[in-house]
C-alpha cells in the first residue's frame, strides 16, 4: 500500500494513510524528487502521487524586513541613527504575486501533512533556503508533528 491510499479496514473502517510533504529548493529539484518517489501527478504548486506531495519555494520566498518593517521612526533616518538593530531580527514574504501565491500552497500543504520532509537538509544546511524553511514552518502555525528527515 502507498502513502496516503484509503484501504478498506476491519469492520468496514477506512483506513487513511499519512501523507507525506516535501519541501525542495526549486522547481527543478522538486522534479528530480517527485520522479523518484512517484509523485508524478502535476497540481497547482507542487507535485502529487504515490502519498507525497512534493513542492519547492524559488530560491528566496522570504527576505530580511526593513527598518521601516519594525518601526515607522525608522522609515526615514541618516547616518547618526546607526546601527539600526531590532530587538529580534525578521524576514517577510517578498512582495511578489507568484512567491504569495506559492507561500499559500507551501502553507496549504504543511497545515494537511503528516510528515514533513525538508530536502535542503541533504545539500547544504548552511544554505538560507534551509533558514527560509525553518521559519515558514514557524510562521505557519498547525496542530500535529512535523518530522524533518531525509530521502
Amino acid at each position: 500500500m502507498a502513502h496516503g491510499e484509503v484501504q478498506p479496514g476491519l469492520g468496514g473502517f477506512l483506513v487513511v494513510t499519512n501523507m507525506i510533504v516535501c519541501i525542495a529548493e526549486k522547481p527543478s529539484v522538486a522534479r528530480d524528487i517527485a520522479n523518484v518517489i512517484g509523485a508524478t501527478i502535476p497540481r497547482q504548486g507542487y507535485m502529487e502521487g504515490n502519498g507525497y506531495k512534493v513542492t519547492w519555494t524559488f530560491g528566496h520566498l522570504c527576505m530580511l524586513k526593513e527598518p521601516h518593517d519594525y518601526t515607522a521612526t525608522w522609515k526615514w533616518w541618516g547616518l547618526g541613527a546607526l546601527p539600526i538593530i531590532p530587538q529580534r531580527f525578521g524576514i517577510k514574504l517578498i512582495d511578489d504575486a507568484r512567491i504569495k501565491a506559492q507561500f499559500a500552497i507551501i502553507e496549504q500543504l504543511m497545515s494537511e501533512a503528516d510528515e514533513i520532509i525538508n530536502t535542503l537538509l541533504m545539500f547544504d544546511i548552511v544554505d538560507l533556503g534551509g533558514f527560509v524553511q525553518d521559519e515558514l514552518r514557524q510562521s505557519i502555525e498547525r496542530e500535529g508533528k512535523i518530522i524533518y528527515e531525509k530521502i
